[in-house]
């Protein structure tokens, strides 16, 4: 059994485990980890065969946890454990002062044991279009410092290659108190990240009409919204919340990071 760099056949069987335990898994993200040079994929083998599959992406001192992922075959042998523990230890070795990552009420255990604290919880909106078709586009520069600025506040340092990455297909939605990226995706639409200006913490409905106008109505908009931030009552009418199934937690020194202000975050769930 050995742990090694993903190959691009390794990504196969990745999609294939992740179609398997119902992920969704944006073309965004996967697209990300193979040409970032800050990230980290791995697969578990035994006799070339994929038994486990990890990814994190390092972002300065902060780093994310993403997809960790076993075969049903090999569960119940301490694998993911043992997966984890390799990914946390390179992730730590490079320089992590905080590491990230949103854990399922099946995988909390896990993390805890490893010093994993609970940071809030997450909810998911899924709402559909409200438009005739499917917009396109891309952010300009300003628009991309626009972007990096309000992320580096929050976090505490740049996050920029995920960002430009990210916003080569999407939209900004603003308004006079927050600003959010609507990614255009083979998945559907996803929205975030999503920041509100210092003291307007609540999310605004209103951005999620303006996003779902992008798209038409027969296209899902997918949106991982911290709890915290989240007027439950004004957002249920849009679509489906999905609630108590994920939280957010964190290890090591949080203190550079101020998430008063984040109300989604820019992936779902692989990288921050």
């Amino acid at each position: 059994m050995s742990i090694v760099p993903a190959s691009v056949k390794d990504w196969q069987d990745f999609n294939r485990l992740a179609e398997q335990q119902g992920w969704d898994v944006p073309d965004n993200e996967l697209s990300f980890y193979p040409q970032s040079l800050n990230s980290y994929c791995y697969a578990l083998k035994s006799a070339d065969r994929v038994q486990g599959f990890v990814t994190a992406v390092l972002h300065g001192q902060t780093a994310w946890i993403g997809n960790l992922i076993i075969d049903p075959t090999f569960r119940g042998q301490g694998l993911g454990g043992y997966l984890f523990d390799y990914i946390l230890q390179q992730l730590w070795k490079a320089g992590a002062v905080s590491i990230w990552l949103t854990a399922s009420n099946q995988g909390r255990p896990l993390y805890e044991r490893r010093g994993f604290e609970l940071v809030d919880e997450m909810v998911r909106l899924r709402v559909n279009g409200t438009g005739c078709k499917n917009a396109i586009g891309q952010l300009c520069a300003a628009q991309l410092e626009t972007l990096y600025q309000i992320d580096c506040a929050a976090w505490g340092e740049s996050r920029t290659a995920m960002l430009s990455h990210l916003g080569r297909q999407g939209r900004l939605v603003q308004n006079q108190t927050q600003t959010a990226l609507v990614q255009f995706d083979s998945l559907g639409g996803i929205i975030g990240p999503w920041y509100a200006a210092e003291g307007f913490p609540a999310a605004d409905i209103r951005l999620v009409e303006e996003a779902q106008s992008l798209f038409s109505r027969e296209t899902e908009l997918v949106c991982d919204l911290r709890a915290s931030s989240v007027p439950l009552a004004a957002f249920a009418h849009l679509g489906t919340l999905t609630q108590s199934e994920n939280v957010l937690m964190a290890v090591g020194d949080r203190n550079g990071c101020s998430l008063d202000s984040m109300i989604a975050l820019a992936s779902l769930g692989s990288m921050g």
